[in-house]
């Protein structure tokens, strides 16, 4: 095996992990559990209770098929809000756990250590992790990431990665947004920078990710550090990187997609309802009247807005170690 090529550069926090996937063999869970787990029920229940405690949200339900060569599929959270994947009844007899970038950002503060621990205690390999750079000022732009891949800023060991441009607004300026791809989609190092504003529909604020996806690919490992120290490897990704080491929180990334989500769809309501608000003017009505006339019998939230969306703890969906079935015991992480 082979670790990663580039090197280890920066400020370890200076990124956060978006999306995490996680293979390793299901009876190493025995590692950790005092009550022998003999079937693959067994596992995902213990599972369940596992990922509660690491990540803030269990195993919900079942699905009807599976995915990737895995018989069972089983997901984490919501229909409104899903966390993750757990996947059992392989061949080579692995449990493989995929958290997509909502799960990473809802979970509990603080998961990355917790994951490290639980990966390293049953043996897991990373078979995916993408850790990503905000920016909020203006300071990165697809356009710089254009000009920078032409400069050979994001060549490695003498070779530049193919670049490509993505979406229509690189040259229709439709505001829909720009994404700069280097590399091969699905190889072992992929990246994106993106206008993340406009992909949730706000075009008036800047918010632009740089966002490195590592795939286990061609002999290359994903050493587990990346979970605990993701800035180093979103650093040494590029030589462009080593320019914009400067220390990042997640919680500043997930109140800025609140902000975001709320502003979009706050000029969505408006767009939607504002002429009737301007005839409800024009015939006298007033601001009170108006409100108490528009204001739903329900106290559903817009899609976009359910706040488990944003937090684990606010997802409604009870987990199936809980769900009147026998707990196995608690995991020692």
């Amino acid at each position: 095996p082979i670790f990663m090529e580039q090197p280890r550069r920066g400020i370890a926090d200076s990124a956060i992990v978006d999306w995490l996937t996680v293979t390793f063999p299901t009876n190493n869970l025995n590692k950790l559990s005092d009550t022998p787990i003999n079937s693959d029920g067994e596992a995902i229940l213990f599972m369940s209770s596992v990922l509660e405690k690491i990540m803030g949200f269990g195993i919900t339900r079942k699905m009807e098929k599976g995915m990737w060569m895995h018989k069972e599929r089983y997901t984490c959270g919501s229909e409104s809000a899903m966390y993750a994947n757990v996947l059992v009844g392989h061949s080579a007899d692995i449990i493989t756990l995929d958290i997509n970038g909502t799960g990473c950002n809802a979970g509990t503060e603080g998961w990355e250590q917790a994951m490290y621990g639980f990966i390293n205690a049953v043996g897991g390999h990373i078979t995916r992790c993408d850790v990503a750079k905000d920016f909020f000022e203006e300071e990165y732009t697809p356009d710089k990431a254009y000009e920078d891949w032409n400069k050979g800023l994001f060549t490695c060991r003498g070779v530049r990665p193919k670049g490509q441009q993505i979406g229509t607004d690189w040259l229709n300026d439709d505001e829909s947004g720009k994404t700069f791809g280097v590399g091969v989609r699905g190889g072992a190092k992929y990246a994106r920078i993106y206008d993340k504003a406009k992909q949730l529909g706000d075009v008036e604020n800047f918010w632009v990710r740089f966002e490195v996806e590592y795939r286990r690919r061609d002999g290359w490992i994903i050493p587990n550090e990346i979970l605990i120290a993701p800035g180093h490897y979103w650093g040494g990704a590029y030589p462009i990187c080593e320019d914009y080491q400067t220390e990042v929180k997640r919680i500043t990334a997930k109140k800025k997609l609140i902000e975001t989500t709320i502003e979009t769809v706050v000029a969505n309501a408006s767009n939607q309802v504002g002429k009737v608000i301007n005839f409800l003017v024009e015939l006298g009505w007033d601001d009170g009247s108006i409100i108490q006339k528009l204001t739903p019998k329900h106290k559903l939230f817009p899609r976009a807005l359910i706040p488990e969306r944003f937090f684990a703890a606010d997802c409604e969906d009870v987990p199936i170690h809980r769900k009147d079935l026998p707990l196995l015991a608690e995991v020692p992480l």
